[in-house]
């Protein structure tokens, strides 16, 4: 099923299971992305490179891209998604129910990429705030080459210590196991509810503080970071350079100056002493809500606020004391 579109100079079809493309084009052919199909990482790739297409409806974003991962998990064993975050499977075998919730878990690690200082396009909020689907712009996942060298999911995963319900529309909480032995994963995300329910670990993330920045790579113009400084870490030899836990925020939530002075609560999947990032949460009317990940970075030249770089490194429990805790999170 697909609708016709016209505009100057312009014809277009949209499908139901297909992304938006144009009539006549070499896309409209053959798709790049689906030489990075027949790899269960390639996934990464293709959302990547997806996410920054702007559909003509909002509605149309999760059952465009539902096609490409239905076709994926297809030729994949082992392979699906829900509510558009991949559940990876690097081997031949179909995934066990613990490894399809330590793939769901690792696939929840994305960050929308920074082009300006400001807080960008509003939230898509018929969609899950966890998962990239809600976001006007292009994902990352996992560390910025996570699209073209993939770590194995076993390095990924081999610290979490999380578990997870998936909540059904009358506001039940299917434990995940039950969830995917039921064969929740073959049907259609609307089927469920946009709500997951984690056991996690969670700390709160301290005031944060707003700084422009003079110099960003990629970008024309001052760059605006949130950030709390972080009290016992080593720093590098030089001895203007600081670490920060900087806040990268997702799109739709305002102002970034509205979270400044703000303490939040973060959760992650792992202990916070084998944790190298964390998931933020707010209460946006009456939800718990995802408002963008925490990571560890480099303040370049902190008297001059020059600039930022990202830094793998685990979190300090000393500083970040976190307990075990279970969330709701839509």
């Amino acid at each position: 099923m697909r609708s016709l579109l016209s505009a100057h100079d312009m014809m277009c079809f949209e499908h139901l299971t297909q992304p938006l493309a144009y009539e006549g084009s070499l896309e409209h052919r053959e798709r790049p992305e689906w030489n990075h199909i027949n790899n269960p990482h390639g996934i990464w790739a293709v959302i990547s490179n997806y996410c920054e297409r702007q559909l003509s409806f909002s509605s149309d974003r999760l059952a465009a891209i539902t096609g490409v991962l239905t076709r994926w998990a297809k030729v994949n064993q082992g392979c699906a998604s829900y509510w558009g975050i991949p559940v990876v499977a690097s081997g031949t075998e179909p995934l066990s129910a613990a490894s399809s919730k330590q793939a769901f878990l690792a696939g929840l690690h994305w960050q929308l990429q920074a082009r300006t200082g400001k807080a960008g396009l509003a939230r898509l909020s018929e969609f899950p705030s966890w998962s990239w689907v809600s976001q006007n712009g292009r994902c990352l996942f996992g560390h910025p080459y996570y699209h073209i060298i993939p770590p194995s999911l076993e390095d990924v995963s081999k610290e979490f210590d999380a578990e997870v319900w998936i909540e059904t529309p009358d506001g039940k909480a299917v434990e995940w196991s039950v969830f995917r032995d039921g064969s929740g994963l073959e049907q259609s995300s609307l089927n469920w509810s946009r709500y997951i329910h984690l056991e996690c670990w969670s700390f709160q993330t301290g005031a944060f503080c707003l700084q422009e920045l003079r110099h960003t790579p990629g970008s024309r113009s001052p760059v605006t970071i949130l950030f709390v400084p972080v009290t016992d870490h080593p720093n590098d030899t030089d001895k203007k350079t600081t670490i920060i836990a900087r806040l990268l925020p997702d799109s739709g939530f305002g102002s970034l100056s509205r979270l400044k002075g703000r303490d939040l609560t973060a959760v992650t999947f792992s202990p916070v002493e084998h944790s190298t990032f964390a998931l933020v949460l707010d209460t946006v009317a009456g939800d718990m809500l995802r408002v963008g990940i925490l990571e560890l970075a480099k303040l370049i030249d902190r008297d001059t606020f020059e600039s930022a770089e990202a830094l793998r490194g685990y979190f300090d429990p000393a500083q970040f004391a976190a307990t075990r805790r279970r969330v709701r999170l839509g």
